[in-house]
């Protein structure tokens, strides 16, 4: 193995497939992301999800999360542009990183 690879939380879909083919070993495999819940979901929003199932299965989500950014804004009392959706705190990172550092400085050297 190379040691210039990082491996993420996330390698639980080796398991599962990230195809999510395999869920039925789902009840094998730890999810240890640091963004997984260790909690079980509130039995309201899984009501919820479930009576809009299928309109969920066919529809797809907003693209940029506008109405989540506005129910965390309300939530948390915030400015709207203080808040930014992704899809993890990776997706973010990657989003963020090479506008917040200058390109003449480096941020990785073998």
């Amino acid at each position: 193995m190379s040691p210039y690879h990082a491996f993420h939380g996330g390698a639980f879909f080796e398991a599962i497939g990230v195809d999510l083919r395999h869920l039925d070993r789902s009840g094998r495999v730890i999810s240890a992301d640091v963004l997984d819940a260790w909690f079980d979901p509130s039995p309201r929003v899984t009501a919820f999800l479930r009576e809009h199932l299928e309109f969920l299965l066919r529809t797809s989500p907003p693209n940029h999360a506008e109405g989540l950014i506005a129910e965390i804004a309300r939530a948390r009392g915030l400015p709207e542009e203080c808040i930014l959706a992704g899809s993890g705190s990776s997706s973010i990172l990657f989003h963020c990183l090479p506008r917040l550092l200058p390109a003449r400085r480096p941020t990785w050297r073998r």
